[in-house]
């Protein structure tokens, strides 16, 4: 009789850790944690986030990282985009601007990849001529690549 409970126990058991173990559907990310992160090259020069928000903002989604030393990205994108390539700046909907002090500069023309937008996680890249809205000074952006959650 200690057999047949002992050896129910642990069919049991099994089984309840086969259920346990299954994986999320395809595609599904409710239960994937997702770090969010910035980097691009400025002018030949790395720069790399280290704080981030996203937010919706009335259909678009404000995706933004800053460093300690004052310098942000910030990224305008409708939040009805989906994964494909685009052109940024200028009349385009897809726009960027780089803050370094008191200084900014916007995306004048360049290029958007976004690679997935869903479940309030998106990811890309971007890349493009940036213009210093006071003084005129181009700047190059190149390798932009960023992943981030949005409220």
């Amino acid at each position: 009789m200690k057999r047949k409970v002992c050896l129910s126990s642990v069919i049991i058991l099994c089984l309840s850790l086969l259920v346990s173990c299954t994986k999320p559907a395809p595609g599904d990310t409710s239960s994937v944690s997702v770090q969010s992160s910035m980097s691009a090259t400025i002018n030949g020069v790395s720069w790399v986030g280290t704080n981030f928000s996203g937010t919706n903002v009335s259909g678009t989604l404000q995706i933004e990282a800053a460093k300690a030393d004052g310098s942000q990205f910030t990224l305008s994108i409708p939040a009805n985009t989906g994964a494909g390539s685009y052109k940024g700046g200028g009349i385009n909907n897809l726009q960027a601007t780089y803050a370094s002090g008191l200084t900014y500069s916007s995306m004048t023309s360049g290029n958007f990849k976004i690679n997935s937008n869903g479940n309030n996680v998106i990811s890309g890249t971007f890349s493009g001529t940036f213009t210093n809205t006071t003084n005129n000074a181009v700047s190059t952006i190149s390798n932009g690549i960023f992943t981030s959650t949005y409220q």
